[in-house]
C-alpha cells in the first residue's frame, strides 16, 4: 500500500527528536567526543542564568536554600568551560566565560567578592584562582577590568594571600584551614581541599613562571598534608583535621576531588623538576591509589556517597568531574601515564554519557554511572551532572595529540600580580562596579591570537 507522501513526511518529522534526543559517543572516535561534548555543554549552559537580565554573571543559581549551588561552583563552571573550548575547538562560550570570571575578581582582583564573604573558604577561593591559571594557560582575552592585565595576576595574587594564611607555629605549621573568615564554621577545620588547590595553583603557576619560590611553597604543603597523615603512606588522601588537637585526630572520609587536585598538582612538580624521582613516586602513588578507590569497574564513582540510596550532596556530585580532569591533565604532564589512564576515562565516559537520557529533551545526563535500578535516583535536572558528563568527555580529548600545550599565553612577567585593584564585583541589578564587556568579534580574535591560534592547536596546558 502506497501512503500518503503528508503522512510519511508526519511520521519522519515525528521520528526526529527520538533521533536527535540520545546522545551517542564512540570514545575510540575523537569527532564523536566533541559533537557529544558540544550538546553536553549547551544542556549545561541551560542551567547558566548569569547572562539574564537581573542576574548575576559567573555563577550557577544558588546559594541554598534558594538555589542549588555554593559560589565556588562557578569557579569549576569556567574551568570546564575553558577545556571544553580548548579540546574541541569550539568557541561559542568564550564570551560568556569572560565575563564571568571578571565579574567574580572582587574589588581587589583575587576573587575575594565581598557579597560572598560568609560562604568562601580558601578551596572555594582556589578554585576559581585555578580556573583564571587555566585560562592564561588556554590564551582566554585578557580581563578588561582595570588592574588586572592577565589572568595569570589574579592566580598569583590569591596564591600569595594563601600563602600569609598559612599557620605559623606549632605541630600544624605551614598547613591552610577551611575558612580564612574566623566567624565562619569551619575556621578550625584543616581540610585537604584548600590545601590540594593551594598546591595545585603554586605548582601550575610555578610550572608556567618557572619561579622556584612557588615551586617550594607547592613542595612543602605537600609534605604538611603527609606529615599530618592526611595523604598517608599508601596514597590515601583523607579530608582533614581540628587544630583544636593539633590533628590527633583524621577524619577518614575520602573524596575524589582531592585525588583529582593532588594528581593535578604532583604532575606540575614532575614536569616541573625535570622527572625528579620523588615527584615520580608521588605520582604514580596517587594514581594507582586513585584508579583503585575511585574506578570500581572501570566507572568513576563518588565511593563515600553513592550508596543504593544515592545521597550525594549537589557539593559532592560535582567531584567526579574533577577527577576525571586531573587524571586528564596527569597524562599530559606526564605522558608515561597516559596508557594506564586513557583506557580507564574512556569506559569511565562511555558509561557517563549512557545515563543522558533525561530532560524534556531526553538528553540530560545523570550524576551516577554505576548502572542499575539506582542511577534514576540521581538527578538530572541538574548543572553538577552535566558538568561531569563534560569532564570526562573533555579528560578523554586531553590525550589527543592536538591537544598539546603551547606554552600558555606568552606573559614575560612570571604573574606577579603588581598593579593597582579595580573593581569588577558588580551587583545583581547590574548598575554598579560593572566590568567593561567585550564584544564577541573581538573576543574571539584575542583568544586565537593570544593563544597562539589556541583551539587550532587545542591547547590548555
Amino acid at each position: 500500500m502506497v501512503r500518503p507522501l503528508s503522512s510519511v513526511l508526519g511520521r519522519v518529522l515525528l521520528s526526529v527528536p527520538a533521533v536527535l534526543a540520545a546522545i551517542d559517543v564512540d570514545t575510540n572516535n575523537e569527532d564523536s567526543i566533541r559533537k557529544a561534548a558540544a550538546l553536553v555543554a549547551e544542556d549545561l549552559m541551560s542551567f547558566y542564568d548569569g547572562d539574564k537580565p537581573g542576574e548575576i554573571p559567573g555563577i550557577l543559581p544558588g546559594p541554598p536554600p534558594d538555589g542549588d549551588y555554593y559560589w565556588w561552583s562557578g569557579g569549576l563552571l569556567w574551568n570546564t568551560l575553558i577545556d571544553y573550548g580548548s579540546v574541541t575547538g569550539d568557541i561559542k562560550y568564550v564570551d560568556t566565560t569572560v565575563k564571568g570570571l571578571e565579574w567574580q575578581l572582587g574589588q581587589d582582583g583575587d576573587f575575594a567578592p565581598a557579597n560572598w564573604s560568609v560562604q568562601m573558604g580558601n578551596d572555594d577561593q582556589g578554585i576559581w584562582a585555578n580556573a583564571a591559571l587555566t585560562a592564561a594557560m588556554s590564551g582566554l582575552p585578557a580581563p578588561s577590568v582595570k588592574g588586572t592585565s592577565d589572568w595569570l595576576s589574579p592566580a598569583r595574587k590569591v596564591v600569595d594571600e594563601m600563602t600569609l594564611r598559612r599557620i605559623d607555629n606549632g605541630t600544624t605549621q605551614g598547613a591552610l584551614r577551611w575558612q580564612f573568615m574566623t566567624f565562619n564554621n569551619g575556621y578550625n577545620y584543616i581540610n585537604s581541599a584548600s590545601n590540594a588547590a593551594y598546591f595545585t595553583l603554586a605548582a601550575g603557576l610555578a610550572h608556567q613562571t618557572k619561579n622556584d619560590t612557588l615551586a617550594k611553597q607547592a613542595a612543602s604543603t605537600y609534605e604538611v598534608l603527609t606529615k599530618l597523615g592526611l595523604i598517608d603512606a599508601k596514597f590515601n588522601i583523607y579530608d582533614g583535621c581540628q587544630t583544636t588537637d593539633d590533628c590527633e585526630t583524621i577524619n577518614p572520609l575520602q573524596v575524589s576531588e582531592n585525588a583529582g587536585l593532588l594528581l593535578t598538582g604532583a604532575a606540575y612538580m614532575l614536569n616541573q623538576t625535570g622527572g625528579d624521582e620523588t615527584w615520580k613516586k608521588r605520582v604514580d602513588g596517587l594514581l594507582d591509589e586513585t584508579l583503585k578507590i575511585f574506578f570500581p569497574d572501570g566507572v568513576a564513582s563518588e565511593v563515600s556517597c553513592e550508596t543504593r540510596s544515592y545521597n550525594c550532596p549537589n557539593d559532592m556530585q560535582q567531584y567526579k568531574g574533577m577527577l576525571h580532569r586531573g587524571l586528564g591533565q596527569t597524562m599530559r604532564l606526564a605522558p608515561y601515564t597516559k596508557s594506564k589512564i586513557l583506557p580507564v576515562l574512556k569506559t569511565s565516559a562511555a558509561a557517563a554519557v549512557k545515563t543522558c537520557t533525561g530532560g524534556t529533551n531526553q538528553r540530560l545526563c545523570s550524576s551516577y554511572w554505576g548502572g542499575g535500578d539506582d542511577k534514576e535516583a540521581a538527578r538530572k535536572d541538574a548543572a553538577a551532572a552535566q558538568m561531569d558528563v563534560l569532564n570526562a568527555l573533555n579528560s578523554v580529548l586531553m590525550a589527543s595529540d592536538n591537544a598539546k600545550s603551547t606554552g600558555g599565553n606568552g606573559s614575560t612577567d612570571g604573574g606577579n600580580g603588581q598593579g593597582s585593584s579595580g573593581a569588577a564585583g558588580g551587583t545583581k541589578d547590574g548598575n554598579k562596579d560593572t566590568p567593561g564587556s567585550m564584544g564577541s568579534s573581538t573576543a574571539v580574535s584575542t583568544f586565537v591570537l593570544l593563544g597562539g591560534l589556541v583551539f587550532g592547536a587545542m591547547a590548555v596546558f
